[in-house]
């Protein structure tokens, strides 16, 4: 503070506290040059020329967009994102989080005093943004009871006590950021707490190149980024800036500024290719993922890849989903890789489970919702909200059996698919695993030659 006493007026002083209070990171960029998806820059950039329109009085406060939930898997940028937005918009960042201030003391009773201290500190420095890191952490009110029960009730309340009072605080944003949207209680993230939830993910293959040039910065400034960018499939920001940064050791060991063979021995460092048994398996697996998608029209196949840490298929999701008809098709298409492990191998590996975003992950999770929230399966009895539809399997072993009968029939009409397309599985694995990267034309020549699902039914029966 002593720096804004030398500023020449009182607007020279406020710019120079909020420049020490939110400074700008040397050798970053932009909220312009931050990879992101086109609706959640859309809605960042309308959040700010509302802010800069309530700044000047052209816009009351009741009308500016000023809570937003992120939500996003590890190390996708989300408190990079609020740092930025603050650097955009003029706009103080204090942040905070349930550890952080649980750290000031363990008792409810300081929690909250340190919360409330958070949320004073933003309404001091407004405009400003107040960032809530993994906003799951309060825990859900609904969840089943235990011994921590009262201690979420509290602070769940607490922390409602103060959202809502913040309406009266104008100039304060706040974002919230979660890996789990699902274990947010209902009360916290319904909307006039926060006004949209956005979702992040990792880099998409056209962001990657995007991605890749806001860490480099002005290294190779010339290097043409789209060959690294499809191998890099599946890195997530942090995992890129861990990239970078190891290309640029390899070049400070060297004594000299990096060049492009640093970044590709650096990435074949972070990302050794498979062994070769390993590589066939994963190119199975994704084959059999987009033949079984072809063949039920439930998604059309855009890119297969294979990485370090297995593959993946992109593809664009047919237009109806909430069918009965549609999420069993899901279903089996999920546990096609799977179903082509066992046709072409004799046996499946573990690649199909493993995380909350694998393939069983994600079919137990349709076939769920089927039973207990959308009224798809044996009864129409509504037991919650699909998000935790999972969750409630641990306790209902008859759900679980039903349940199983839903992938279990998913898996053998996966299999049955694929045995009526093999040679076109092994042709597209083949294909996939020669390159590592499949798309366009190429993908789209053999996918082309997929029997349908009534061929494919057909040709079994003769």
């Amino acid at each position: 503070f002593i720096l804004a006493l030398r500023a020449p007026d009182a607007a020279g002083a406020i710019a120079q506290i909020r420049t020490a209070l939110s400074p700008a990171r040397s050798g970053t960029g932009t909220l312009a040059d931050f990879p992101l998806p086109a609706p959640v820059r859309q809605t960042f950039q309308q959040m700010i020329a509302d802010l800069r329109a309530w700044s000047n009085g052209a816009l009351p406060w009741s009308e500016v967009t000023r809570g937003l939930l992120l939500e996003g898997p590890p190390g996708c940028g989300k408190t990079e994102l609020a740092r930025l937005v603050g650097q955009e918009a003029g706009l103080s960042v204090v942040a905070g989080s349930l550890g952080k201030w649980s750290s000031e003391g363990a008792r409810a009773s300081e929690v909250f005093k340190a919360m409330h201290g958070s949320f004073s500190k933003a309404a001091e420095q407004a405009p400003a943004i107040l960032l809530i890191d993994e906003l799951d952490a309060f825990g859900d009110r609904a969840r089943a009871p235990d011994h921590n029960s009262s201690y979420t009730d509290h602070i769940v309340t607490s922390l409602l006590e103060l959202l809502d009072g913040f309406d009266e605080r104008e100039g304060v944003v706040i974002l919230g950021a979660t890996n789990h949207l699902w274990k947010i209680d209902a009360a916290i993230r319904r909307p006039g707490r926060f006004d949209k939830v956005l979702q992040l993910s990792h880099p998409s293959h056209e962001m990657l190149p995007q991605a890749l040039r806001w860490h480099l910065g002005s290294d190779l400034p010339d290097m043409d980024l789209s060959s690294i960018a499809k191998a890099a499939l599946g890195m997530s920001g942090a995992d890129i800036a861990v990239l970078v940064r190891s290309a640029r050791a390899i070049a400070r060991g060297e004594r000299r500024a990096m060049i492009e063979s640093d970044l590709m021995s650096a990435f074949t460092a972070l990302r050794p290719p498979l062994p070769p048994a390993l590589r066939w398996r994963v190119a199975l697996h994704e084959a059999g993922h987009a033949i079984v998608a072809t063949a039920t029209s439930g998604a059309q196949p855009r890119m297969l890849t294979i990485q370090s840490y297995g593959g993946e298929m992109r593809a664009k999701p047919a237009e109806t989903t909430n069918t009965r008809a549609a999420l069993e098709a899901q279903i089996a298409i999920g546990l096609a890789g799977r179903a082509a492990e066992v046709l072409v191998l004799g046996a499946p590996s573990g690649g199909a489970g493993g995380d909350d975003g694998s393939d069983l992950a994600k079919v137990t999770r349709i076939a769920a919702e089927m039973e207990e929230s959308l009224g798809l399966g044996e009864t129409l009895v509504y037991l919650g909200t699909d998000d935790r539809a999972a969750d409630r399997l641990r306790f209902d072993a008859r759900q679980r059996e039903i349940v199983e009968g839903h992938l279990s029939r998913g898996h053998a009409r996966a299999r049955q698919i694929l045995e009526a397309n093999r040679m076109i599985l092994e042709r597209l694995a083949c294909a996939l695993y020669a390159s590592g990267v499949l798309e366009g034309e190429a993908l789209g020549t053999i996918l082309e030659q997929v029997r349908g699902e009534m061929a494919s039914t057909n040709l079994r029966r003769q």
